[in-house]
């Protein structure tokens, strides 16, 4: 047999192994037009491309793409599992009025609904409505903000939209200050970080700043997240994604491809969905815009700088792509198998391994010796080092632990140039 030929069909194999229900899943993308210059707002080649990387991923899984339209066939909608959508918000978003009632009956059957980016801004008193019913939380101008900065993402919570994604930072337009359901009933932050203090000094506008944006410094904020409701529809809203070439981070599409097999109904593997590389230039030739001046003379050099980085740290990045599971199996164990599991993440989080100190949280956020391991945490994070530091404080703001305001105030006296 042909060298090349085995492999394939080993990895189509082992690729099937992991998603066994997966044959005859219809993912749909509704992609809005191109709004912003070249690489910003292209819709449809992110949906393109996400689309591309499920088909190579996951065998047996129906990628449909359309394109400034909302489907004429209602069967192309009738038919999906789950619908993403990407594109521009307010008045020219996809979903007018009369998709509502059919949203609403999708969702019924099963149907998960994500957005992405901008997808998520929609009028307070229209679409706001119905957002906070499927997805639990939208853009609302004048309380939203939509800064550009980079977010730090060091404490991920146990669910399948994380699986085999590893803590990362990345730069981009991150919406925060959601409108969300009162108490959070039923949403699950997936993506948390703590803004920096210039991204909240936007002055007052529909979406540059207002007072209760300022008013919350050193404050984690919710930029991914999911619901599901107990008959099982599932929403999920990103509010990043501003950069098409985003999509080159190994952890940020591993996420969004996570997401989308979730939202379709599917067990996403503890390793998640497969990643590979992506060149900058490949990315380019699915675009179907036109570079403009500003790419061609500045942006596309800065942009190769983070691919290149990218590429380089790979196999730390995208995380694990095999069931090999090693050290973290072991440390897991341990945990489990003592009559006094804090001892061994107390020890863990402020030991010298950083590897181990992320494996520690994220036991910890899995509901592992919760009320000891938070005890400790609230006496002792101010002696972490600066990483550990956030992480502990992601920590106990995704567990709800009370009084974390002195401990932020604390760290923000202590000179911590993350939360400042």
């Amino acid at each position: 047999m042909n060298k090349h030929l085995f492999i394939f069909l080993v990895c189509t194999f082992n690729l099937a192994f992991l998603f066994p229900n997966a044959e005859g899943k219809r993912i749909v993308f509704l992609a809005g037009s191109d709004s912003h210059g070249y690489g910003a707002h292209d819709f449809e080649a992110g949906a393109n491309f996400i689309a591309r990387c499920l088909n190579a991923a996951v065998p047996g899984v129906e990628t449909w793409v359309f394109v400034n339209e909302w489907p004429e066939d209602p069967s192309a909608l009738e038919q999906a599992d789950a619908v993403i959508i990407y594109c521009d918000g307010l008045e020219a978003h996809v979903i007018k009025d009369q998709h509502r009632p059919m949203i609403d009956r999708l969702r019924e059957k099963g149907v998960g609904f994500g957005f992405l980016h901008y997808a998520c801004a929609v009028e307070k008193d229209g679409l706001g409505l119905d957002m906070l019913r499927w997805v639990g939380g939208f853009y609302e101008t004048f309380w939203t903000v939509n800064p550009q900065w980079e977010a730090g993402f060091h404490a991920l919570p146990p669910h399948a939209l994380t699986h085999g994604v590893v803590p990362f930072d990345l730069y981009g337009e991150w919406y925060f200050n959601m409108r969300f359901r009162e108490t959070m009933d039923g949403i699950v932050p997936i993506l948390t970080s703590i803004p920096p203090q210039h991204a909240r000094m936007g002055r007052d506008g529909a979406h540059t700043g207002n007072p209760h944006v300022r008013a919350r410094p050193g404050m984690p904020e919710h930029l991914a997240w999911v619901v599901e409701s107990d008959s099982g529809q599932r929403g999920f809203v990103l509010t990043g994604l501003h950069y098409y070439w985003n999509l080159g981070h190994p952890g940020l599409r591993k996420l969004i491809l996570n997401a989308c097999m979730w939202l379709a109904g599917e067990e996403v593997p503890d390793y998640g969905v497969r990643v590979e590389p992506v060149s900058i230039e490949e990315l380019e030739t699915l675009n179907p815009a036109s570079p403009d001046e500003q790419w061609t003379n500045r942006a596309r050099k800065e942009w190769q700088v983070k691919f290149d980085d990218w590429n380089r740290h790979w196999d730390k990045l995208a995380g694990p792509n095999s069931s090999e599971t090693g050290r973290f199996s072991s440390f897991k164990k341990q945990v489990l198998e003592t009559d006094r599991p804090e001892s061994i993440l107390i020890n863990a989080i402020s030991g010298s391994d950083d590897e181990v100190s992320r494996w520690a949280f994220e036991l910890l956020l899995d509901g592992i010796a919760v009320e000891e391991t938070t005890n400790w945490l609230k006496s002792h994070t101010l002696n972490l080092p600066a990483d550990r530091q956030l992480m502990s404080l992601y920590s106990l703001s995704l567990l709800e632990v009370p009084d974390i305001e002195r401990l932020i105030i604390s760290l923000s006296r202590e000179g911590s140039t993350k939360v400042q």
